[in-house]
């Protein structure tokens, strides 16, 4: 078959959704068919190809200006240009929204993202599959931009559609709410509507977010052709006891403080379990590794001192992905953040996962992460704000990590969770 993926991040973009468009490329390539990978160019790329192999070619469109790119453009011509100097405050990295804005920026807000802000590259996707030609459109969001150009090949062509979607999409807590309004959330809830009901196949990462799916539509025929692939634990290890451990414990972080991805209830429980059993850094030390050193503007490393962690926490920049993959591998406890995240999990899961290493994870009663780790068997959840839980629970996992070397989680769950599996199902589901 020849399938046109549309997929706005893909490697070598950094962004985590090109990861998993890549993999989705290679596997219907691996099963002998030719696919077209269409996708943005990125910043300084020139060339409207971005390599071909055989059965794979992918073709990166520059995106046309859109409404947000005009209003930004207009604002910095019409803003007096300031100069550094004794008055100019510091540069900060600040919330990632404003706390409140009038209503005439909300609206207009809410058109620069309708559905989200990159536009500008439908027209130049939609042009080039059609050049391209199809037997399959196979479309993966966010950016949910993507997810247009399906609905206009499908109700134009009567071209097969799969879409996928890594997130949700109207159910995702993570829109800037100043870019929103019941207006342009209407308008969204009818574009999804639209989706869902005009995709032959609906792909979904979790359980949860399949639910989602099919509660909208009232069963209403979505159940039969929604299936869920999860992004797949790529490097499972042999389940055997782990060496003794030297040293301090080592708990591990790998990753980005956002959105809700709150640090502080753990540190403060942490230091809590440090002041009751009078532990010193010999006895314990915290890796985090990534953009972790500050969350929306408040230092992660001025909370750590005053918490009297600061001998304890160790802070590391991003390190190349074998180092990193190194220092998760070699941890005696993983950490993992995932709060008010119900219906999505972090993809470093499925890595954490896959070295059955036990994981500490701070997440919501009924979602998807604690529902997978449950499933799994072996590792400790906070689920609840109260501190003197999550000391409670980091001070069993402190315990229980030192005490055990066993491998954890359950064999075939694991099995199952594999990327081989998961692209298994997805090859069954498009019969291809």
């Amino acid at each position: 078959m020849k399938i046109v993926l549309i997929a706005y991040h893909f490697p070598p973009d950094p962004a985590v959704g090109a990861l998993r468009a890549g993999r989705i490329a290679h596997a219907l390539q691996a099963a002998g068919h030719i696919v077209t990978v269409i996708t943005a160019r990125l910043p300084g790329e020139r060339t409207r190809r971005r390599g071909a192999a055989p059965g794979l070619d992918v073709w990166a469109v520059r995106c046309l200006p859109t409404l947000r790119d005009t209003y930004g453009w207009v604002r910095r011509r019409l803003r007096p240009r300031r100069t550094a100097g004794a008055g100019t405050p510091p540069q900060t990295q600040g919330r990632d929204w404003p706390d409140r804005v009038s209503g005439w920026k909300r609206h207009l807000g809410a058109l620069l993202w309708l559905p989200d802000d990159r536009t500008g590259f439908v027209i130049p996707a939609l042009l080039a599959a059609l050049r391209a030609g199809a037997d399959l459109v196979y479309t993966t969001a966010p950016p949910f931009s993507g997810h247009l150009v399906g609905l206009v090949l499908r109700r134009a062509t009567g071209l097969p559609w799969a879409a996928e979607f890594r997130d949700p999409w109207t159910d995702d807590r993570g829109k800037p709410p100043h870019v929103r309004s019941r207006w342009s959330d209407a308008a969204e809830l009818w574009l999804e509507r639209q989706c869902l009901k005009a995709a032959d196949h609906i792909i979904a990462v979790t359980e949860s977010a399949r639910e989602l799916f099919v509660a909208k539509a009232n069963g209403n025929g979505l159940a039969r052709k929604t299936v869920v692939v999860r992004n797949g634990i790529d490097r499972l290890s042999v389940a055997r006891p782990r060496p003794a451990g030297v040293g301090p414990l080592r708990i591990v972080h790998i990753g980005t403080f956002y959105d809700w991805r709150d640090p502080r209830p753990f540190l403060t429980g942490l230091a809590t379990v440090v002041r009751e059993r009078k532990l010193g850094p010999d006895d314990l030390q915290v890796e985090l590794i990534g953009d972790c050193r500050s969350f929306h503007g408040i230092s992660v490393e001025q909370v750590a001192a005053d918490a009297g962690l600061h001998d304890f926490v160790r802070f590391r920049d991003w390190a190349p992905r074998e180092v990193a993959l190194q220092a998760i591998t070699s941890a005696d406890l993983l950490l993992i953040l995932a709060q008010n995240q119900p219906a999505q999990v972090p993809n470093k899961l499925y890595e954490y996962l896959g070295t059955r290493i036990p994981i500490l994870a701070f997440t919501d009663a009924a979602g998807e992460t604690a529902a997978m780790l449950r499933q799994a068997g072996g590792h400790y959840l906070v689920t609840d704000h109260a501190p003197a839980l999550a000391a409670q629970v980091i001070g069993q996992a402190l315990r229980e990590a030192r005490a055990s070397r066993q491998p954890v989680g359950d064999e075939a769950v694991l099995r199952e969770w594999t990327l081989d599996r998961q692209l298994q199902r997805l090859r069954a589901a498009l019969a291809v």
